[in-house]
């Protein structure tokens, strides 16, 4: 019979205080993190939840709701993770996704795939009204699968949009975007990286080295070359993505950071 591992990491809360202008008390904020875990919620005061009670009542509704603790937690709001995915992919770079330029990722797949892969793409796409939601969801989920480097920021939020707007599974959205709200806070989980415990997220940098896929070795590669030739690393990243390598100028930067600091 296999043991199961006892779970010796500590949970640890934190509050805070947002004061009101109007000088009624104050609403908490509480996190609670236990390792690579982390939720947030509200704490009203008495005053301020008799108000949203009188306003429920007031809604009409024959029947009486009851929330649970659970319900109260930001990060499972659906808002929130259709807000998480909006916010990483407009990240000012001047990629595809800024203004979420449809033009631009088609011209790119065209070019960088070739006629044979646009085309099983053009005839998916048909099923689909030209410029919808579901149309430009595909899209960026395809460019995020062809040029995105594969469980970072932009590619867990293409791909959550895509199950939610194209495929309508929100279980899946809602396991990538809970990734997704990982990494953003800077605690990525293990689930998807085949760690074997909680702990094992501190060496994640020197997992992630050893798990780079074929392009980003040779982007880094790419730019290693250049700024031992006396280039810049913005000027490197610029170049690297003038001659094929990585996704953008801003993404090859971003790339270089994040291994350098090994």
């Amino acid at each position: 019979m296999k043991k199961r591992k006892i779970d010796n990491l500590k949970t640890n809360v934190e509050t805070s205080e947002f004061f009101r202008l109007d000088g009624q008390p104050a609403i908490h904020k509480i996190e609670i993190t236990k390792g690579a875990v982390q939720f947030t919620k509200l704490k009203y005061p008495d005053e301020l939840k008799s108000q949203f009670a009188a306003m429920n009542s007031s809604s009409g509704d024959s029947h009486f709701n009851l929330a649970l603790e659970w319900q109260q937690f930001r990060e499972l709001s659906e808002d929130h993770g259709f807000g998480l995915c909006y916010s990483a992919l407009s990240n000012g770079d001047g990629g595809p996704y800024d203004g979420f330029n449809v033009d631009k990722i088609i011209s790119r797949i065209k070019s960088d795939k070739g006629d044979d892969v646009w085309k099983l793409i053009e005839a998916h796409l048909s099923q689909f009204e030209e410029n919808s939601v579901s149309y430009k969801m595909f899209l960026y989920a395809a460019w995020a699968q062809f040029f995105e480097e594969p469980f970072e920021e932009r590619w867990l939020a293409a791909n959550a949009l895509h199950a939610a707007y194209v495929l309508e599974d929100y279980f899946a959205f809602g396991y990538l975007t809970a990734l997704l709200d990982q990494k953003v806070n800077n605690n990525e989980t293990h689930m998807l990286r085949g760690k074997k415990n909680v702990e094992s997220a501190k060496l994640g940098g020197q997992a992630r080295s050893r798990q780079q896929n074929l392009k980003t070795k040779e982007t880094l590669s790419e730019m290693a070359r250049m700024i031992k030739n006396g280039q810049s690393i913005s000027r490197s990243a610029a170049l690297a993505y003038n001659n094929g390598y990585g996704s953008s100028e801003a993404a090859n930067k971003r790339l270089w950071t994040r291994h350098s600091k090994k």
